[in-house]
């Protein structure tokens, strides 16, 4: 899998020392914070919201670099959601969508220090950054359909698989996102701070809601797709409303790609690498000659 050969090059970045060691420190971060998602099925109007959110556990392997520049291993789990019945447009709610995901995540982030702009923090233990990286993630968008949820991936809501939308691919479950976003770190000792962030993770899917482009004929989504295709595709005929299907309709906004926000609160604890700690040990038990 991606996360594994992505998790052992961040063991080998770890590993690796530059000439510079004994100025560099290693930190392990456990972080607790919240998820929310932003795409086709965000509540209210707008596409950006802090509605429905989930919790995040995660925890990182960090490196400082120098006092600019600190890279971090990282590992999320959270999950994600969204309702069109908690929509204020009409089409919205006659649609009828909903969806809820697993989401793992597994990164390199780097944090850039040295920005503190505001002189009075400059001898105060706060230390604003910013940060970007790479990440890969796992996500799997389920509906609830008579009191089961389905996996919609494997459906083809949108025509995926059929002759007649052949240029529509199922879309894939793991996929990856760049981070950008902003935090704060208060240092409480040599060996223990507290940091607070708010990232943007901008992926290259539409689809963490399953919801992307125009509908397909349901009589055609149902004969190349199966049932649950149909009956997951538009949900609008359970409230009663009677919607013609047909392919120019938009299902979505494919101009945009889904993407999701995690806002966190991280405890780090700092250590010196071990062979740091033999150096120092050696150092001061000199052999006798």
């Amino acid at each position: 899998m991606r996360i594994n050969k992505l998790l052992f090059l961040l063991g080998i970045i770890f590993i690796v020392q530059t000439s510079d060691v004994n100025a560099q420190r290693f930190e392990l971060g456990v972080m607790l914070g919240a998820t929310n998602y932003q795409g086709d099925l965000t509540p209210g109007t707008a596409r950006i919201s802090f509605g429905n959110p989930h919790p995040a556990f995660g925890v990182h392997l960090g490196y400082e670099i120098n006092d600019i520049i600190t890279v971090r291993g990282k590992i999320t789990v959270t999950s994600m959601s969204g309702y069109d019945n908690q929509a204020s447009d009409t089409w919205r709610l006659e649609r009828n969508l909903h969806f809820e995901s697993s989401l793992q995540e597994a990164g390199l982030n780097v944090e850039i220090y040295g920005l503190n702009v505001f002189q009075f923090m400059s001898n105060l233990a706060f230390h604003p950054y910013v940060v970007t990286g790479f990440n890969v993630f796992r996500f799997n968008p389920k509906a609830n359909f008579e009191g089961a949820w389905i996996p919609l991936q494997p459906l083809g809501t949108e025509g995926q698989g059929t002759p007649e939308f052949s240029d529509r691919k199922k879309y894939n479950l793991t996929e990856f996102s760049i981070p950008m976003g902003f935090g704060m770190r208060y240092t409480i000792n040599d060996y223990v701070s507290i940091s607070a962030d708010l990232t943007q993770r901008w992926t290259f899917t539409d689809y963490l809601d399953d919801v992307s482009k125009t509908y397909v004929p349901l009589d055609m989504l149902l004969s190349h797709n199966g049932e649950d295709a149909v009956n997951l595709s538009y949900r609008g005929g359970e409230l009663g409303f009677d919607k013609d299907i047909t392919a120019d309709l938009d299902r979505g906004n494919s101009k945009e790609n889904d993407w999701y926000v995690i806002t966190n609160v991280t405890m780090i604890f700092k250590f010196a690498p071990i062979w740091d700690k033999l150096s120092e040990k050696k150092a001061r038990c000199p052999k006798d000659f």
